[in-house]
């Protein structure tokens, strides 16, 4: 398909060159049925522009479909690419101490009531910091309407619960494993679902009983998985393996019993 701009890009004027017959002219570049006369020092000069011009556009999107196929059979996940998956492993275990992720999060509360604001932001890489000013995530936390009227809490409002947030992170962090696994081995993923439930006795939070009652009464917690896609017994393997490859899947079976099931949807 041949592209007709026919709005001035931004940057240095590049004069279109006419030619007769059945030629058409795209900006510095001559079109003659399939074939582009590509010239070296025009590439150049659109390669030093800002990528967002109108013929930059016309360049990445020639180039893109065919990337786009290439890299296609190397995604048994979709737009996951296994290779580069694979090198960065072999570049990880080069030197491990240089990918260690540091993660933070921290919360201000909002000087009344249960509510808290979330931030997300910061984090570092092999000990240096990554920063910036786009990556600025906030969520607002606390209780459920009716749980915060029912403690007292003046003008009680839902917010999410500090429970249902680490329970998120719990599937979404087994969601991303398994994932990663599937793409790691080739096996092909058509769909996923995690879910998670907990049982919270608020006695030990209202003050009604001792904290050392969380051991009794907090110690077990369900995880569902359901995969799609037509799976072998080997495959199966692969995917319940990648949940246990999840850090936050980690710390939860360091605190409670994990009930997980699996349920295989073609």
């Amino acid at each position: 398909m041949h592209l007709r701009l026919g709005a001035k890009a931004r940057g240095p004027p590049h004069p279109p060159r006419r030619e007769s017959g059945s030629q058409r002219t795209i900006g510095c570049r001559q079109v003659k049925g399939e074939q582009c006369e590509r010239q070296a020092s025009g590439e150049a000069a659109l390669l030093k522009r800002p990528l967002f011009t109108r013929r930059s556009v016309f360049i990445f999107t020639s180039i893109r479909p065919a990337a786009a196929e290439r890299r296609g059979t190397n995604m048994p996940v979709k737009h996951i690419d296994s290779k580069q998956l694979q090198d960065f492993s072999k570049q990880y275990m080069e030197a491990p101490e240089q990918y260690l992720l540091g993660i933070e999060a921290k919360t201000i509360w909002e000087g009344q009531g249960l509510g808290n604001l979330g931030k997300i932001g910061p984090w570092s890489l092999g000990g240096k910091q990554v920063s910036k000013p786009t990556r600025d995530f906030s969520v607002q936390l606390g209780s459920w309407q009716e749980v915060g009227e029912a403690i007292g809490v003046d003008r009680a409002s839902d917010r999410i619960e500090p429970v249902e947030a680490a329970l998120t992170g719990l599937c979404a962090c087994v969601s991303e494993a398994i994932t990663v696994n599937c793409a790691r081995t080739n096996v092909k993923l058509d769909g996923l679902e995690v879910s998670a439930h907990l049982e919270v006795d608020p006695g030990p939070i209202v003050g009604a009983k001792d904290p050392k009652e969380w051991e009794k009464s907090l110690n077990s917690i369900k995880v569902d998985v359901t995969v799609h896609g037509s799976f072998s017994s080997s495959d199966k393997k692969v995917i319940e393996e990648g949940a246990t490859r999840s850090p936050v899947h980690h710390i939860f079976s360091h605190a409670l019993r994990m009930d997980t099931n699996y349920k295989y949807v073609a």
